[in-house]
């Protein structure tokens, strides 16, 4: 009896050993930092404020909605068209955590309604309806919004361009004529899709023209395509 009282003791105590190894394992594979997991999305805030609702600042046509403010809801829009809403508070200010490197376009809205979308100066001969959001410790503040609710446009009263920095050559973008440092100017990048957005900040460009396909060979060289040249030398 006494020797099984000592072989039970000795598997209770494997057991409990086998099942503590185990759990430490675990903690270490499910760990935030070990080698394996994706590393953190880096994001920068988004700031600014809009008017509260008065008759000074209303359109006619929203002067009777019951709200505190202008506007009641922000979204944010990628070129590869990711949005991203943010709720008006009640303070009229608001706050957008924005995935960095890309580009996006800030549409304002009332009770579901668009009231105005956002035009940024990228330079003094520049305009655009998305503005690139690079890294950066500080938010992006955009100040106090300037809406036109006739043309259903909005103005920031500081621009972004000026608080980013694409290539970090410490000339921000709205100042540098090479925004994203590939030796080729901003006013000679070119805009496939034609939809306002710089090819390189564009993360949508599927209805641009395939470069991939050639055109029709001329083999002989005469100056007529293979598929229309009756005599092929």
């Amino acid at each position: 009896m006494k020797h099984l009282f000592k072989i039970l003791s000795f598997i209770t105590i494997l057991i409990f050993h086998t099942q503590c190894g185990t759990e430490t394992t675990n903690d270490n594979l499910l760990g935030g930092s070990e080698v394996g997991n994706p590393p953190d999305t880096i994001t920068r805030h988004v700031i600014g404020a809009v008017e509260a609702n008065t008759l000074s600042v209303s359109s006619l046509k929203y002067a009777t909605v019951d709200s505190g403010c202008v506007v009641d809801t922000i979204v944010s829009t990628t070129t590869d068209e990711e949005e991203t809403t943010a709720t008006i508070d009640e303070n009229c200010t608001f706050d957008l955590n924005l995935v960095v490197d890309k580009a996006y376009s800030l549409a304002f809205y009332l009770n579901s309604d668009l009231l105005a979308t956002m035009i940024f100066k990228m330079s003094e001969t520049t305009q655009s309806f998305f503005f690139l959001l690079s890294d950066g410790e500080d938010a992006v503040d955009l100040g106090t919004i300037i809406f036109n609710f006739t043309e259903l446009t909005a103005t920031p009263e500081f621009e972004p361009a000026e608080q980013n920095d694409a290539h970090g050559d410490g000339i921000n973008d709205y100042q540098d004529t090479d925004d994203d440092g590939d030796g080729i100017p901003d006013s000679e990048e070119e805009d496939c899709d034609e939809d306002g957005i710089l090819d390189d900040f564009d993360l949508d460009t599927s209805t641009c023209p395939d470069e991939s396909e050639s055109e029709t060979p001329d083999t002989d060289g005469d100056g007529f395509d293979d598929d229309t040249d009756t005599v092929l030398k």
